[in-house]
């Protein structure tokens, strides 16, 4: 699993995977590092994207790891294995965390999800994603419902 991520983080890294997006300003917008949690999609399976950490230096975007995780509401198990999930950069879709998402390997147990469990991968992309200091907004759709989190960059 390690190198398949490592693989796509090269390859975004490499710049092949797209542009990253200019940051937002940051006046007017609220604290917050992750809005409140999204509702289960119809499909029972709750997703939500959380940023570690989600406030940080330029000199810190190499630490920084974006999670995903989704949560099984339903009462049997689900396949989040093949959910298929987009990304917006400060509104702009981001074709480097469509990517980086879509790509590497994941635990089996994606495939049949146990109810009331969890599982999450992360991708260490702060680099890439964040070009200059600023607030960033991610945002992650799946089945229709939208989670987001606010990343502030300072220089």
């Amino acid at each position: 699993m390690r190198a398949l991520a490592t693989f796509s983080l090269v390859f975004l890294l490499s710049g092949c995977a797209g542009t990253p997006a200019e940051p937002q300003e940051a006046s007017g917008v609220q604290e917050r590092t992750v809005e409140a949690d999204p509702p289960a999609s119809a499909s029972g399976l709750r997703w939500m994207i959380t940023a570690h950490p989600a406030q940080l230096t330029m000199a810190q975007r190499a630490t920084f790891r974006l999670r995903r995780t989704v949560t099984n509401e339903a009462s049997e198990p689900l396949d989040a294995m093949h959910a298929m999930a987009s990304f917006t950069l400060n509104g702009e879709d981001s074709m480097s965390l469509d990517l980086a998402f879509g790509n590497g390997a994941r635990e089996n147990r994606w495939s049949a999800l146990p109810p009331g469990e969890s599982a999450f991968d992360e991708r260490e992309m702060g680099e890439s994603l964040f070009p200059a200091p600023g607030t960033y907004v991610i945002a992650m759709t799946v089945d229709g419902v939208t989670s987001t989190v606010e990343v502030r960059v300072s220089p």
